[in-house]
């Protein structure tokens, strides 16, 4: 339904934006932008919902075991918080780079199928290949740090609910616990 939304608009679309706009420009908010709105409006909602029910859940029932024991646990939360939010604001940046690099080569590959025989008369097949070589060098660059952040973000989410099971392992197996 968005795709043919989208579509629908762009038939709208005058002349003059055309001209304005590269055409890898346009495939690019259809491949990338288009795939993210449908995650967010799809997965993403659900799995905020759920978080918030999961998370509601799990702090109520461990409180009601121990007040102590549970502020203990989430002791590493707010440094996790804060990590994952400057990560993702870089990769962000990162994506913004991404999709950027997208419409390049995306821009690249239809120049050259349409000048094809343009090309070829002035013997330009190893400058444009070189040419397509390097944009394409960049988008594997910017897909790949893109990659290190998220792959970065992942072990630092579970390390924090470790790191809060650890503490109340020590702190609950010491005896120091209000109750015992």
């Amino acid at each position: 339904m968005i795709r043919e939304d989208l579509y629908a608009k762009l038939l709208t679309l005058d002349l003059p934006y055309f001209s304005r706009e590269r055409t890898g420009d346009i495939m690019s908010r259809f491949a990338n932008d288009l795939t993210n709105v449908r995650m967010l409006l799809g997965f993403g909602m659900l799995n905020v919902i759920n978080t918030a029910i999961v998370y509601v859940a799990a702090l109520s029932l461990m409180g009601h075991i121990s007040i102590h024991l549970t502020l203990c646990a989430i002791i590493p939360f707010p440094l996790t918080i804060f990590i994952v939010k400057r990560m993702s604001a870089s990769m962000f940046t990162r994506a913004q780079t991404v999709q950027e690099d997208l419409s390049r080569l995306t821009s690249k590959v239809e120049e050259n199928v349409s000048a094809a025989t343009v090309i070829k008369s002035y013997c330009r097949e190893d400058a444009e290949t070189g040419s397509f070589a390097e944009i394409s060098s960049s988008y594997l660059e910017s897909n790949m740090g893109m990659a290190r952040i998220r792959g970065a973000m992942i072990p630092i989410m579970a390390a924090s609910g470790a790191m809060g099971t650890l503490i109340v392992l020590f702190v609950g197996g010491s005896g120091s616990s209000p109750g015992n």
